[in-house]
């Protein structure tokens, strides 16, 4: 058997390189690929990004939300729209407001960035990373829903 060939099929060897090309195998029979720029990025970052695109739209929802309650708690009654101004209650109010602003406006380029992410992802299968694509949209999907819906007229209150 050539020496460039592993029986363990835990990695192939090329006789003229000291490590072992870009391609691994499992004893389960499923291909894990690993691009010399995965080498790079520690699996505690990796995940880490993950994690942050998946909770943008709750970071989104609880920032709206916290601006609404901090207003709360400095006008001593719930933020009314077209008469409680978000930006003239108080620098607290006006701080939050500023921060739930910008994930509002970050929020086209967070559900492109989070499917290209999630897309390139090469240490999952092809179908898991479709399948967390399909299931991130769908997140997304809900927290515009319930920004339409807003039952308490949270959004009408910050976009006036």
């Amino acid at each position: 058997m050539p020496a460039c060939i592993n029986q363990n099929k835990t990695a192939t060897m090329n006789p003229y390189q000291s490590h072992p090309t870009h391609e691994a195998f499992t004893d389960s029979g499923s291909e894990r690929f690993e691009t010399p720029s995965q080498l790079l990025i520690p699996p505690q970052i990796r995940t880490l990004v993950l994690r942050m695109v998946w909770g943008y739209p709750l970071m989104l929802l609880a920032a709206l939300y916290a601006t609404w309650m901090i207003g709360w708690m400095e006008l001593g009654h719930p933020p009314r729209p077209s008469l409680d101004d978000p930006s003239s209650i108080s620098w607290v109010v006006n701080t939050a407001c500023l921060i739930t602003g910008l994930l509002l406006v970050g929020f086209p380029a967070a559900v492109f960035f989070g499917a290209t992410i999630q897309l390139c992802d090469r240490v999952r299968s092809l179908s898991e990373r479709f399948l967390s694509v399909i299931g991130l949209f769908t997140c997304w999907v809900f927290t515009i829903a319930f920004l339409r819906w807003d039952p308490f007229l949270v959004m009408s209150w910050f976009m006036d």
